[in-house]
């Protein structure tokens, strides 16, 4: 039974070290102005985003002919593979992909491939709750984001 428990444990650290090792994450007040300026504009900008919410249809704003730049999921169950198939033609040139209203209690976003984002710079985070390193690599775990891809976890100060 001993040998057992060892084995768990073992293997427990196995799998969180690696999910610290592809998951580095950083606080908005920490990247610097230079990020946070590039974030501004994606985020506040006039650009071409798609709006992903659980329960309703995706929803593209902004000129079809300049490509979408950004993709915002409300909550971590409207980002999915499937969703993002029907706009494969857009991946080369999504700057950001952010998901906001996220929760101490939301669930861990299912298998994501983000590979094929060969333009993704930023992938944001956003909660109106603090959260904790640790929970947010956890969100993240099953999501394939390419290694030089900045995570940023911004905290919203809601007025």
């Amino acid at each position: 039974m001993k040998t057992l428990y060892t084995l768990l444990l073992a293997f427990g650290l196995c799998f969180t070290i690696h999910a610290q090792n592809n998951a580095n994450i950083v606080n908005y007040q920490n990247v610097g102005t230079q990020v946070q300026s590039q974030l501004e504009t994606l985020l506040i900008g006039n650009q071409n985003r798609l709006l992903l919410q659980a329960g309703f249809s995706s929803k593209q704003l902004g000129d079809d002919n300049q490509g979408i730049k950004l993709i915002q999921a409300v909550g971590s169950e409207a980002i999915s593979n499937k969703v993002l198939q029907d706009f494969a033609a857009d991946y080369t040139k999504v700057k950001a992909i952010v998901l906001s209203d996220i929760k101490t209690n939301s669930q861990v976003i299912s298998a994501l491939d983000l590979t094929l984002f060969s333009a993704l710079q930023y992938f944001v985070v956003e909660s109106n709750e603090t959260l904790t390193t640790a929970f947010v690599q956890s969100l993240l775990q099953n999501v394939q984001i390419p290694a030089n891809v900045v995570i940023v976890y911004k905290k919203e100060v809601l007025m």
